[in-house]
């Protein structure tokens, strides 16, 4: 037998071909232009894989610096908190130190002036006619004796006592311990020291004790009362 082909009707042409080779994806051995882009397909593929690796190392080194400069940091700062809470220790315990040797130092003094107060002391009899705290600057004090006094102190309220001691009325201060059973308008014998009132005692009838004191809504009752 033979066979007659007829090569008109059976011949593809090279375009054709080509169409039919991308439409199923399988390139044809006949066209060498196919290969050369699967190759630089490979070859962009592998060298984007290289890129990403390179970048992820990139990326884990700049991390592991990152987490080194985090922890060197932590650690200067935890070093300087405890420089500075040592320090704040020190400087704490300096401050007691000299608030205790302060304390102790005007302690003496006061034992001193006070020994020298009750030294100087002398008793007296005198007729109270009035008491009240009030601030040093309105106590009718002598001159000398506010201008000797520090500024600190001058506002500060202090017990006033006048009394009459003999032809003369003076303004005294009595001691905080004192002022409360000191009587008005009632005689009493006094130890007093310049214008320190030391001690009183009764100089006729009981002991001299103090009142009760009063809550301040009681005084405020009385007050609006007129008690």
């Amino acid at each position: 037998r033979s066979f007659v082909v007829d090569h008109e009707k059976h011949t593809i042409d090279e375009e054709e071909l080509k169409k039919r080779s991308r439409r199923s994806g399988t390139p044809t051995v006949e066209d060498p232009k196919q290969d050369k882009i699967d190759d630089s397909a490979e070859k962009a593929a592998a060298e984007k894989a290289r890129k990403e690796k390179l970048e992820r190392e990139m990326a884990e080194k700049a991390a592991m610096k990152l987490a080194e400069k985090a922890a060197k940091k932590a650690e200067r700062d935890a070093a300087r908190r405890a420089f500075a809470e040592k320090l704040a220790a020190k400087q704490a315990e300096r401050a007691k130190r000299k608030a205790a040797k302060a304390a102790e130092k005007q302690q003496k003094k006061a034992e001193a002036s006070q020994q020298q107060i009750e030294a100087a002391a002398q008793p007296m009899t005198m007729l109270v006619i009035d008491k009240k705290k009030m601030k040093l600057t309105e106590s009718g004090l002598p001159k000398i004796v506010i201008d000797s006094t520090p500024k600190l102190y001058r506002r500060s309220k202090v017990p006033v006592v006048k009394a009459k001691i003999g032809p003369r009325i003076m303004t005294l201060i009595a001691d905080e311990k004192v002022f409360d059973i000191i009587p008005v308008k009632q005689e009493v014998k006094a130890m007093v020291s310049g214008i320190y009132i030391l001690s009183v005692k009764s100089l006729r009838g009981p002991a001299l004790t103090a009142p009760p004191k009063v809550g301040f809504f009681k005084r405020m009752k009385n007050k609006i009362t007129g008690k």
